[in-house]
């Protein structure tokens, strides 16, 4: 058991952890494994593993991919979600309560399951038996897939982690040369003599991914309203703070905050911000916007 956790917590990404973990629950004294996640109380299975049989895997899982089953009453992996613990179905064939689909492509005689659940919360589920060596599974076999269950489950949550941390450091980096990049160019900007033409006459405006091409203006992409809000979010303001500033609902500022993320195609709050930083450095800061009362509402 250490060993088989120990070789999971060198696994440095969830796509590998999930193949390995039904690998590594096997070398605990099971013949076969299912891992699967459970998201919006539905059971999808993410991998399965049968010692010597790889083509069985493979046949079990995709039955299984077809068949995703709603954790409902009276499933007995319902009974895991209410109860939080594991359990041991001691006839698969003939007990109502499990999954008809999978117990046909298994031939599974008795399993025995786990919920994962790192902090608290249900995340996946671990099953396992003891199929070829034609054996059923007991009491024992349950403590042993719960003990695996449970460490995995903290091995998973600290990969998954890991994996937005790197994923979040590479962005921030992106951006950090995006910024380098905007400002040589500021820089090495020529001047041209000139009023300002009007979006109008400057065509379909190039796409925000495209980035800062001449006439893509923060005003022409957002509203008075929006500009505010995203203004707000650039001092590092919550939602909250940018409702009391404003004098609108919370669930105004959130709608406001989808649009802004639409219009300015950014995935995330941080990247909003960003593209409207870069955008008013090299366009200039909109017009200030007076607080009249006609500008109360959202």
């Amino acid at each position: 058991m250490r060993k088989a956790l120990s070789r999971l917590r060198g696994v440095d990404s969830v796509e590998q952890m999930l193949d390995r973990a039904p690998v590594e629950l096997c070398r605990c004294g099971f013949d076969r494994a299912i891992i699967s996640r459970v998201e919006e109380s539905t059971w999808w299975v993410e991998a399965v593993h049968v010692n010597g049989d790889p083509e069985w895997a493979c046949e079990i899982a995709r039955v299984a991919r077809e068949h995703p089953m709603r954790i409902d009453h009276p499933l007995v992996e319902c009974e895991i979600m209410r109860r939080r613990a594991p359990v041991l179905v001691p006839d698969v064939q003939r007990d109502h309560r499990t999954n008809a689909a999978i117990g046909q492509a298994s031939l599974s005689r008795s399993y025995v399951a786990a919920p994962i659940m790192p902090d608290g919360r249900i995340i996946g589920l671990l099953h396992a038996d003891c199929y070829n060596s034609r054996r059923h599974v007991d009491e024992e076999d349950m403590a042993v897939l719960w003990m695996f269950a449970e460490g995995f489950g903290y091995a998973f949550q600290r990969t998954a982690l890991s994996e937005r941390l790197r994923s979040a450091r590479s962005e921030i980096q992106r951006m950090a040369r995006d910024i380098a990049s905007a400002a040589d160019n500021l820089c090495t900007a020529q001047t041209v003599l000139g009023r300002r033409r009007p979006v109008s006459e400057l065509g379909t405006p190039a796409p925000v991914a495209a980035s800062l091409a001449p006439g893509s203006g923060i005003d022409s992409l957002l509203s008075r309203r929006e500009i505010e809000v995203v203004s707000l979010m650039a001092q590092g303001k919550s939602n909250g703070s940018i409702a009391t500033h404003l004098v609108i609902s919370e669930g105004t500022v959130k709608t406001h905050v989808k649009h802004i993320l639409r219009k300015l195609k950014a995935s995330n709050r941080a990247e909003a911000v960003f593209r409207y930083m870069r955008m008013t450095a090299v366009h200039g800061t909109p017009p200030a916007i007076s607080h009249t009362p006609s500008d109360i509402a959202p």
